[in-house]
Protein backbone atom coordinates (compact mmCIF):
# COMPACT_ATOMS: atom_id res chain seq x y z
CA UNK A 1 0.00 0.00 0.00
CA UNK A 2 1.13 3.67 -0.74
CA UNK A 3 2.09 5.78 1.76
CA UNK A 4 2.57 9.84 1.70
CA UNK A 5 6.35 9.14 1.12
CA UNK A 6 6.84 8.47 -2.67
CA UNK A 7 8.48 4.78 -3.19
CA UNK A 8 7.91 4.09 0.34
CA UNK A 9 4.95 1.64 0.71
CA UNK A 10 3.34 -0.55 3.59
CA UNK A 11 2.42 -3.89 4.65
CA UNK A 12 1.02 -6.21 7.42
CA UNK A 13 -0.28 -4.78 10.61
CA UNK A 14 0.47 -0.83 10.11
CA UNK A 15 -1.64 -1.10 7.32
CA UNK A 16 -5.08 -2.92 8.60
CA UNK A 17 -5.34 -2.05 12.32
CA UNK A 18 -9.38 -2.64 12.25
CA UNK A 19 -8.62 -6.66 11.92
CA UNK A 20 -4.90 -6.64 13.28
CA UNK A 21 -5.97 -9.17 16.67
CA UNK A 22 -7.97 -11.61 13.64
CA UNK A 23 -4.96 -11.52 11.46
CA UNK A 24 -2.17 -12.33 14.41
CA UNK A 25 -4.75 -15.02 15.55
CA UNK A 26 -5.24 -16.92 12.08
CA UNK A 27 -0.69 -16.70 11.68
CA UNK A 28 -0.99 -18.13 14.97
CA UNK A 29 -3.05 -21.53 14.50
CA UNK A 30 -1.15 -21.81 11.06
CA UNK A 31 2.22 -21.80 12.91
CA UNK A 32 0.77 -23.71 15.95
CA UNK A 33 -0.75 -26.76 13.38
CA UNK A 34 2.37 -26.62 11.63
CA UNK A 35 4.75 -27.55 14.47
CA UNK A 36 1.72 -30.27 15.70
CA UNK A 37 2.05 -31.68 12.43
CA UNK A 38 5.70 -31.35 12.44
CA UNK A 39 5.44 -32.91 15.60
CA UNK A 40 3.41 -36.12 14.11
CA UNK A 41 5.95 -36.99 11.39
CA UNK A 42 8.78 -37.19 13.72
Amino acid sequence: MKTNIPGIFAAGDVVDSEFKQGIIAAAEGVTAAYHQLKNLIH
